[in-house]
């Protein structure tokens, strides 16, 4: 079992959010856990990798998680595009 993509994000809303990212290399869902910086709302879920979740490619690459209740949508890109 090998991670292709791991992220751990923290971001300021109206509450402290944060997202975790886990991809492993034989499966084509990622893992999602999060808590909605909009509405505090906390979830664990698995996602199908690619559009709409992930787009672009190399250090372009853009993310892209909906809260489930209040569909928040919570952006960030690569850190490798951060800096």
């Amino acid at each position: 079992m090998a991670i292709e993509f791991i992220t751990t994000r923290e971001m300021n809303g109206k509450t402290a959010g944060k997202v975790r990212i886990v991809k492993l290399a034989e499966e084509l869902e990622v893992q999602i856990e999060y808590t909605c910086p909009e509405c505090g709302f906390s979830e664990k879920r698995k996602e199908k990798w690619g559009e709409p979740l992930v787009s672009g490619a190399g250090v372009n690459k853009k993310f892209d998680v909906k809260c489930s209740k209040c569909s928040f949508e919570i952006k960030f890109v690569k850190l490798k595009k951060e800096k």
